[in-house]
């Protein structure tokens, strides 16, 4: 199981990268233009030149992985920020599971980021199974990055109509995503995020997001 967990969440990270963004928008010129290049050399990059977007994904990686979380950040060629998501995946007997219903995130000083949703704008199909992905706002965004780049481990737990499903990342195993986040917050890539299409599937009710 070992090997094939491992193959197969590589694989996942792979599929999503054919996937389009639903949330991205091409922008207009910007003088304060986010450098997406620093993303260029990552093994889960892609650039459409067609729709002029970029994506980059990373997610902890461990051995006999239980659960997972995927962050999934797009933008458009003209150095705009358009989507900051949080993808949930579980693991049984070397499968996805169905049905993921929320996904909680625990970072060092305590605070649980909950992810909760009823009609998700956006699902990977991976294996034929549904893992849902979560947009976040802007203020969410800068919240939950800042408290990722300062943690030293993750807790992680996904709930799904198969049950619960724990797991823990320590700060080696965090260090694909927290160099995306380090990026991000660098470049104050938050003060280009347009938080438009989140903000609508926000207030239709299709999710939420909280924080205890």
């Amino acid at each position: 199981m070992k090997g094939r967990a491992l193959t197969m969440l590589q694989v996942v990270l792979l599929i999503c990268l054919l996937l389009n963004s639903c949330c991205a928008m091409a922008g207009g010129a910007n003088d304060n233009a986010f450098d997406y290049t620093v993303f260029e050399n990552r093994e889960h990059y892609k650039e459409d030149r067609f729709d002029k977007t970029w994506e980059v994904i990373e997610a902890p990686l461990k051995d006999e992985l239980k659960c997972t979380f995927i962050l999934d950040v797009d933008g458009d060629l003209t150095g705009n920020l358009t989507n900051i998501c949080i993808a949930f995946l579980a693991i049984k007997n070397s499968k996805t599971i169905s049905a993921v219903t929320s996904g909680q995130i625990l970072v060092d000083d305590g605070r649980v980021f909950t992810f909760e949703s009823s009609n998700l704008y956006k699902e990977y199909n991976i294996d034929g199974e549904r893992v849902p992905d979560f947009p976040m706002m802007k203020e969410d965004a800068l919240t939950f990055l800042e408290a990722v780049m300062e943690t030293d481990e993750i807790a992680l737990r996904i709930n799904s109509d198969e049950g619960r499903f724990d797991e823990s990342f320590s700060k080696d195993e965090l260090a694909g995503v927290k160099e995306i986040v380090r990026v991000l917050l660098e470049q104050n890539a938050l003060e280009l995020f347009d938080d438009s299409k989140a903000q609508e599937l926000f207030s239709l009710g299709a999710y939420t997001i909280s924080v205890s």
